[in-house]
């Protein structure tokens, strides 16, 4: 199990380190096709319209007008974005397969002492039993002896009696 254990994590480890390099491929190669240019194009007006339309607003400013940024900063940071989408999308893979590992452990662990839990009570529940059977044999026993010893008490009045 702690071998399982070991090789995940360094899977892992692995997929997390690889995820930067293959990010930054993905950029260059989504900066490069036409496709992804004008999808970066839209994307990167729209986030340098509503950040600098939110800066202005916290300054204190009233509405003014927003320069569109040149072409290849657009595409940049729409590339630059796409990458950090990317690894950020690998490691919150990677964090949900850890916590749904972790609670498929968790839940095997509790499985097990709770099995360990009924093992231990039945246990106690058998011994209680036996108890119980031996304290009525003891019982037996004494109303046994107790019925000899008024037998005899009973006799040796009787002898008692019969001598004087």
């Amino acid at each position: 199990m702690a071998v399982g254990a070991l090789a995940l994590k360094l899977w892992t480890l692995a997929v997390r380190t690889a995820a930067k390099p293959i990010g930054k491929q993905l950029k260059t190669t989504a900066e490069q096709s036409e496709f992804w240019r004008g999808v970066f194009m839209r994307y990167a007006q729209f986030h340098h319209r509503v950040e600098y339309q939110i800066s202005v607003r916290l300054l204190g400013f009233k509405g003014a007008d927003v320069k569109p940024l040149e072409p290849a900063k657009a595409v940049a940071l729409g590339a630059e974005v796409l990458s950090e989408f990317f690894v950020f999308s690998v490691a919150g893979a990677v964090v949900i397969l850890e916590y749904s590992r972790s609670r498929v452990a968790d839940a095997a662990k509790k499985a097990a002492a709770d099995a360990e839990s009924t093992r231990k009570e039945e246990e106690l529940q058998e011994r209680f039993r036996a108890i119980e059977g031996s304290i009525q044999e003891l019982s037996r026993q004494q109303e046994t002896e107790h019925a000899a010893i008024a037998e005899a008490m009973q006799r040796f009045t009787e002898e008692l009696a019969r001598i004087k």
